[in-house]
């Protein structure tokens, strides 16, 4: 019998916890508890990040390389690449948000963006885990992503 009232005074004491840090926040325990949920929501975030790399320290190391952005045989070679534009919140970031189907990124939405960005394969990664928490559909979010960016600092002459 004391075991029991001992849990039951605990889950009162967690629960009373739980109220009062809601009532600081000024907010219903019900409401409190919903806050707490997952945030990885489509169109629900603080700002985009524009997130940049530069293409010839990537291309000089030896780890895994794109040939796509590393071995042109154009005589261009990348200078920054556009790596994504993410969704963020004040703190940490939404990823790989749910969609009433799987993303697909149409070719000619890629083809666009392959100025900028060095592979195909970058493309759809970037759009499946940040792009689908912007909530656009691929087109609207690769197109935002290319008004961001000047194309003429992302190729170098040389």
């Amino acid at each position: 019998m004391t075991l029991k009232r001992i849990l039951i005074a605990a889950a009162l004491t967690l629960a009373a916890a739980a109220t009062a840090g809601a009532e600081q926040r000024g907010l219903w325990p019900s409401e409190y508890f919903k806050a707490q949920s997952p945030r990885n929501t489509a169109g629900q975030f603080d700002y985009y990040a524009l997130v940049l790399s530069w293409s010839p320290t990537y291309c000089a190391g030896a780890g895994d390389r794109d040939g796509m952005q590393c071995d042109r045989n154009d005589g261009r070679r990348f200078a920054f690449v556009l790596h994504g534009l993410w969704p963020q919140y004040e703190k940490g970031y939404p990823e790989n948000c749910l969609a009433r189907r799987k993303p697909f990124v149409p070719q000619a939405s890629i083809d666009r963006m392959l100025d900028i960005m060095p592979s195909p394969g970058l493309v759809i990664h970037e759009y499946r885990k940040h792009g689908t928490c912007s909530g656009l559909q691929p087109d609207a979010y690769l197109g935002l992503r290319a008004r961001f960016s000047d194309r003429s600092a992302f190729l170098s002459a040389t």
